[in-house]
This record gives C-alpha cells, sequence and structure tokens, in this order.
C-alpha cells in the first residue's frame, strides 16, 4: 500500500499541503526530536545515546515533511476507499489518552515540559500539533492492520512490511 500511495505522487495533484501544515509537522518533528533526545539522555551515554536517538529521529527537512504529508494524506484516501478511515475525533482521543499514559512516566513528562519550555511552547500548543499527527498517524495504523488481514500473504516470504510497502495498486 505504502509502495502504490508513493508511486501515486505524481497523479495527485489534486492533494493539497499548505505552508501551515508543513511548518506545524515541522515544529511537532523538531520538539518530538528534542524530547526524545531528552529523555533517552536519561537511559543511555554515549555512544549509545546517539544510536538510540538515531532509530527514533524524525525529519525536520522542509521537503521531506512535505513528502510525508503528501503520503500520509494519500494513506487517509486509501483509508476512506477501504472504509477503514478513522475521523479526527477518534485520533484525538486515543492520542489524548495516551499522552495521559505518558504524563504517568514523571522522566517522559518532564522531558516534554522541559522542551516546550525551551522552546516557549504552551503544552496546549503541543497538544493540538501532537493530535494532528495522530490523525495521519494512526490512519497508517488502520490501513496497515487491514492489508494484514485482507493481502498479506504469509507464503510469500515477505514480511508484513515488505509486503506492506509494495503492494500494487
Amino acid at each position: 500500500f505504502c509502495g502504490c500511495v508513493k508511486n501515486q505522487y505524481k497523479v495527485s495533484a489534486d492533494i493539497e499541503i499548505t505552508e501551515n501544515e508543513i511548518s506545524d509537522m515541522v515544529l511537532f518533528n523538531k520538539l518530538s526530536n528534542q524530547i526524545n533526545y531528552e529523555y533517552l539522555s536519561v537511559a543511555f551515554a554515549e555512544p549509545d545515546l546517539q544510536e538510540q536517538y538515531k532509530k527514533v529521529a524524525l525529519p525536520e527537512d522542509k521537503g521531506e515533511v512535505e513528502n510525508y504529508l503528501l503520503e500520509r494524506k494519500l494513506i487517509i484516501e486509501k483509508c476512506k476507499d477501504f472504509d477503514v478511515h478513522l475521523t479526527a475525533d477518534d485520533t484525538t482521543k486515543t492520542a489524548l489518552n495516551e499522552y495521559d499514559l505518558i504524563k504517568q512516566d514523571q522522566n517522559n513528562y518532564n522531558a516534554i515540559l522541559l522542551v516546550l519550555d525551551k522552546n516557549s511552547i504552551t503544552e496546549s500548543d503541543y497538544l493540538k500539533l501532537l493530535e494532528k499527527e495522530a490523525y495521519y498517524n494512526y490512519n497508517s495504523f488502520s490501513l496497515k492492520k487491514y492489508f494484514s488481514e485482507n493481502f498479506f500473504d504469509e507464503s510469500k516470504g515477505n514480511t508484513l512490511d515488505e509486503q506492506h510497502n509494495y503492494y500494487p495498486n
């Protein structure tokens, strides 16, 4: 599905990505990267810290973020086609519930608050960014779940991720 989505970039002129969407996602990724670094620095020392951080670092380049948003919007369309689309209300509720769980881990929550303070971002503004990302993220999970239940073929010898990434239209 992801492979077919990537192939659709050329025919997706009707999908609009605004500068505001890009800048919001760049900001969210920058904050997430800083939060992850702060959190990981409690558990890891160098060079392990850098190794672990690289595994979770999100793109901060505008071009990469624009491609990410295009792919995610195409995934949303696929979710709608297969009737597995999650609404923004659904994904917001889930994201806020998960955030409440994160807040129970004091190290993680302290990392969030520290980064937000350093960047002069309110927790409320951060949550708005988190909700936007959750919409794309949870719909991606929904499409992958649909694929695993309806198209994944264990006999092919490829992993779920490999088949999901290269499934033809």
